[in-house]
């Protein structure tokens, strides 16, 4: 009704949180990161790419291309419309803008939203080469479908353990 996609407020809160971090004493404004699963990984790439204040980010079953999910009859849900995007981007690029910073995919073979993740991870590490940043990008696969398992959870906190 505003004219405002759900995504550009959904990404605009993400980046409001971390301005909220920034303010705070008690904070390492050097190892502020963002994590998110599914909708909110969707949420955590878009923030990363725009907000350099993000120093890493893991986005989990959300890594897919809108050309995947057009394909493959997957569908977009509202929440994910971005007018105008595809006429010019697609996943890879805004992913392509986290470089040079730390960024995790978990993904998952039978995951209709994170399918097509590993040939996003190998477009996206020509460009993290490119910055010299080759080894600030990771991907870690797993059997199975959509959901978060403890698995996952317990290897992403490892992951962000690692920069603290």
């Amino acid at each position: 009704m505003t004219g405002e996609t759900l995504a550009k407020i959904a990404i605009e809160d993400a980046i409001g949180a971390i301005s909220v971090l920034n303010g705070l004493n008690m904070v390492d404004k050097t190892k502020i990161g963002c994590l998110g699963h599914s909708y909110g990984g969707t949420t955590t790439f878009f923030a990363a790419a725009f907000d350099k204040r993000i120093s890493y980010a893991v986005s989990s079953g959300s890594v897919v291309s809108y050309k995947y999910r057009m394909d493959n009859s997957t569908g977009i849900e509202m929440s994910s419309i971005i007018p105008g995007f595809l006429k010019e981007f697609e996943v890879a690029d805004v992913i392509k803008e986290i470089a040079p910073r730390h960024f995790l995919i978990v993904c998952a073979d039978e995951d209709k939203y994170s399918k097509d993740a590993p040939q996003i991870f190998e477009s996206v590490k020509e460009h993290y080469i490119s910055k010299n940043a080759e080894s600030n990008l990771y991907m870690k696969q797993y059997k199975g479908g959509h959901q978060l398992t403890q698995e996952r959870f317990d290897y992403i906190l490892k992951w962000i353990i690692g920069f603290s």
